[in-house]
């Protein structure tokens, strides 16, 4: 089985940090919203880890800027910070928590595409960020394409070894997989501050 079917099916996904910073006593909505955004008594299959912590302790200083980027203002605010030993640092969102929030953080619809192309099948789903400029995005999706369809058609992927076959539950026949490549666009709207 080739290794990325190998760790789409059997790898977690690295778990993204959620901290959410309370200027107050939780009401029982927020205590709703912090249930469902971790994934509490629901179907929600969020890679997510979550401390809460109280922005009037020290515990805030473990927080950097904390004081310029999460001001006081009631309610509670949500930190959102990419998984840890990505090589990616920092804050990757934030905001305040309500219910089109912890919405927005648990459903992608492009989520929802990749995954639903990659159990198709697909061998990797190309994401391409557009800029705003729809002749620069046109063009450069224009040389993904080619190069996508150029990968498809010179790529062979290794035989699996049978002997060795611990697959029974693959989702995906291993000697069925050929390499299939799509492209996604986002448009800038989607991804921009």
């Amino acid at each position: 089985m080739p290794v990325f079917r190998y760790a789409l099916e059997r790898w977690p996904s690295a778990p993204y940090d959620c901290t959410l910073v309370s200027h107050g006593a939780l009401t029982d909505r927020d205590q709703e919203l912090v249930a469902r955004l971790s994934g509490k008594g629901t179907n929600s299959f969020a890679n997510i880890n979550m401390r809460l912590i109280d922005s009037h302790t020290n515990e805030i200083k473990t927080i950097p800027k904390a004081g310029e980027i999460y001001p006081s203002r009631g309610g509670l605010s949500v930190i959102l910070r990419y998984p840890e030993g990505t090589p990616i640092p920092g804050v990757i969102w934030t905001g305040q928590l309500s219910e089109s929030n912890v919405v927005q953080l648990l459903d992608s619809p492009v989520r929802r595409r990749i995954t639903q192309r990659l159990l198709r099948g697909d061998s990797a789903v190309w994401v391409l960020l557009e800029s705003g400029d729809p002749a620069l995005d046109n063009a450069a999706a224009q040389l993904l394409q080619t190069r996508i369809d150029h990968c498809q058609k010179t790529l062979t992927l290794p035989k699996p070894d049978i002997s060795n076959d611990d697959n029974s539950s693959a989702s995906l026949d291993a000697a069925s997989l050929k390499p299939v490549f799509s492209m996604l666009r986002l448009a800038y709207t989607a991804h921009k501050n």
